[in-house]
């Protein structure tokens, strides 16, 4: 253009500058909208490509209905395409702490697949420590260095850990989930042996499989896709093999297993039968001397009193169910509602007795009328001094014995204590046994299930959203820009419609058709570009951003580094 067109030009969009600036708005939505979505859209699957891959996530999920064994895993290991293969352990539990309990899973620590983000502390390493997710941890307000219990899905103790106490290590994130909206069992992580590995029979539940792929691959993409279909048709192929070698081996394993367990269980039944009885025997023979000493002091009582049968309760040999951890030999009953910890001199439990709050006054009272016959002359302090006196006197006779009672019950108590050890690690063994005879009875062919990457619930939810941004760019951003170009359009025609006398002038004066056409033509392509450039910039460093933000609240991943 020359000069004076330039100047003409300049001019007319001073004239026309709200027509001028809308179409600048216009320009600048439409590209803002279409290529801010363009960019979340990028931006969602390489920030989560990224993550995965920088953790080695796993891209085939392997389930075997009769568990993994090593062989099994080596086999997986030297298929053709396979990078790694690592066997996890996992079980359904109940988290109890603090007062809450709560529906886990219980996973076991990989070292090279699977990795996951630890975020305070350390991961644990013996068979006592675990970590948890940081979703949990802070539902539950748990912390590095508290420790908490866990129970087996019906809240008993788990026959597939070692233990049921944990010392917490750290606070990790786990790629299975990375999306904070999926209601799934959140994971507890533990060292590979704090399970039974023995029940186990060292084998696995679960083997994450990673595929050889170039560094770096967008995991959303066909090429990853085709690549594991590959690999995935050459695990068919192996677990047709390896499942029937299994359907052949295993029933006969578990077989021996449960035959062992029942001879295991007999002898054990016969142990505790032996210990119960040894335990109901010396339990008497405790009685016999707390019957004697008892039948003292009533018999120095009544002595001057008659006899008080009537008034006082007195206590009576009895045996107590001796799985309740409340009873304790040391507790010496005198009556029914007064009893003595042993531990103390006769004489001082003679006097605790005597002065107990239980027996009242007014007691003393109905006491002392059954021997006098009235209650003329009563005094309490008197008579607590008259029963202490006669009472210690008697029961004098019996101060060695009851010495030697105090130290029987304490050892009567480390006995039983030892009982109720044996007798949890039966009901153990006995949960144990009969899960295997259940698993026998129920037993069907062994399969191996295999899962790509739509197998986890978050990948998928970040799937559908990068797919669900990339549709509005496609419809909503898309329509945006055909009706800002028909704006465009628009504005330009109305003013030369209302220019028309000045085109008339102008090309009158000798200008030609086109270079009346450039004026105009650079009026709607300047507006446009500025538009547009400002809607590029605003897209890459403001609306993509902003949208990325709000996808980030429901990631435990970083997913607001911007994508070009």
């Amino acid at each position: 253009m020359k000069r004076t067109q330039i100047k003409d030009a300049l001019r007319n969009i001073a004239r026309q500058k709200v027509s001028y600036l809308s179409i600048i708005v216009i320009a600048f939505l439409g590209a803002t909208s279409f290529l801010g979505l363009d960019y979340t859209f990028s931006a969602l699957r390489q920030n989560g490509s990224a993550v995965y891959n920088r953790l080695n996530y796993r891209d085939i999920e392997m389930v075997s209905t009769l568990l993994f064994t090593e062989e099994d895993l080596d086999c997986i290991r030297a298929v053709d395409g396979i990078a790694d293969a690592e066997g996890v352990l996992q079980t359904s539990a109940k988290l109890s702490a603090a007062d809450s309990k709560k529906d886990i899973t219980v996973i076991s620590s990989t070292k090279r697949v699977n990795q996951v983000e630890l975020l305070e502390g350390c991961l644990p390493f013996g068979q006592d420590e675990c970590a948890l997710e940081e979703k949990l941890a802070t539902e539950l307000d748990l912390h590095v260095g508290d420790t908490l219990e866990i129970l087996d899905a019906s809240g008993m103790e788990s026959t597939s850990l070692t233990g049921s106490h944990f010392l917490v290590t750290g606070i990790i994130n786990h790629p299975d989930h990375s999306n904070l909206n999926v209601s799934e069992a959140p994971y507890v992580l533990v060292a590979k042996e704090a399970f039974n590995l023995e029940m186990l029979d060292s084998c696995f539940m679960k083997a994450e499989v990673v595929i050889e792929k170039p560094a770096g691959i967008d995991r959303f993409s066909a090429e990853y896709d085709r690549m594991v279909s590959e690999v995935d048709a050459r695990l068919e192929d192996l677990a047709s093999s390896r499942t029937a070698l299994r359907d052949s081996v295993f029933p006969a394993r578990l077989q021996e297993r449960i035959d062992a367990g029942s001879e295991a269980l007999k002898a054990a039944e016969e142990e505790l039968a032996a210990g119960r009885e040894t335990l109901e025997t010396a339990w008497y023979q405790l009685e016999n001397i707390k019957v004697r000493i008892r039948d003292t002091i009533r018999g120095a009582i009544e002595k001057f009193y008659g006899d008080t049968s009537a008034i006082l309760p007195w206590a009576t040999k009895s045996l107590p169910p001796l799985e309740d951890e409340t009873v304790s030999a040391a507790f010496f009953p005198i009556t029914e509602t007064i009893g003595i910890d042993l531990g103390v001199p006769l004489n001082t439990l003679i006097s605790g007795f005597i002065h107990s709050p239980l027996l009242s006054n007014s007691l003393l009272k109905r006491i002392y009328e059954n021997g006098t016959g009235s209650a003329e002359g009563f005094d309490p302090d008197a008579m607590r001094t008259i029963m202490t006196n006669s009472c210690q006197r008697m029961a004098a006779d019996y101060a060695e014995e009851y010495d030697q009672l105090s130290e029987a019950c304490t050892a009567w108590n480390e006995g039983r204590s030892a009982y109720l050890n044996s007798l949890k690690q039966y009901k153990k063994a006995l949960h144990q046994f009969e899960e295997a005879e259940t698993m026998l009875s129920s037993l069907k062919p062994c399969r191996w299930l295999r899962f790509d990457k739509n197998g986890n619930a978050g990948f998928v939810q970040l799937k559908i959203s990068s797919q669900s941004v990339n549709s509005i760019k496609s419809t909503f951003a898309l329509l945006f820009i055909v009706i800002g170009a028909f704006v465009i359009f628009a504005t330009v025609s109305k003013i030369i419609d209302e220019q028309r006398t000045l085109v008339g002038t102008t090309k009158a004066l000798g200008f030609m058709n086109r270079e009346v056409f450039a004026k105009y033509l650079s009026f709607g392509v300047s507006a446009t570009f500025i538009g547009t450039l400002a809607g590029i910039l605003a897209a890459r460093f403001a609306f993509e951003n902003f949208i990325l933000q709000g996808f980030h609240r429901y990631y435990i991943f970083d997913l607001t580094d911007p994508k070009m």
